[in-house]
């Protein structure tokens, strides 16, 4: 297991960039405070642009380590490709970062070590956990284009 909260993968899907954006597009809501609990039939919520995206799995359940996915899409003689990396949101490390400092601050005891300890504990029980699930999801947009790609 890695020691930072963040993956990357790379996916190649037998489409053209704006093809594959069109997807993405299809399956991503628009990230508002309003819609926090319907999404519909969406998979993701978030930004979707030309040639890049950022988004997060829907979930209907509040889990603050949930990974949330940048990715770009590079136009290949094949199709594309797709690069997602998967990260903690920014807020979540700095209230981490903030958490471990305050945490030290009054003394250097066994205390602090175990509010540190907790707090990597979270944030890998709460991240690793939905990476798996957000890569699978993120690769079923595209499980037509890769069954194609394989059985070719």
């Amino acid at each position: 297991m890695k020691f930072l909260p963040y993956d990357e993968f790379q996916l190649v899907v037998p489409l053209p960039p704006w093809e594959v954006s069109r997807k993405l597009v299809e399956n991503v809501s628009e990230s508002t405070f309003w819609n926090f609990f319907s999404f519909g039939d969406k998979k993701f919520q978030g930004d979707v642009q030309e040639l890049k995206f950022k988004i997060h799995r829907c979930i209907y359940y509040r889990n603050s380590f949930l990974p949330i996915l940048y990715g770009e899409l590079e136009g290949t003689e094949g199709g594309t490709k797709i690069t997602v990396k998967m990260k903690l949101h920014k807020f979540v490390l700095i209230f981490l970062l903030v958490w471990s400092i305050l945490a030290l601050l009054p003394s250097p005891s066994s205390t602090s070590a175990y509010f540190i300890f907790f707090a990597i504990l979270m944030t890998y029980a709460g991240f690793w956990v939905e990476v798996s699930k957000s890569k699978s999801t993120f690769q079923s947009v595209f499980a037509n284009e890769l069954g194609k790609q394989g059985s070719a």
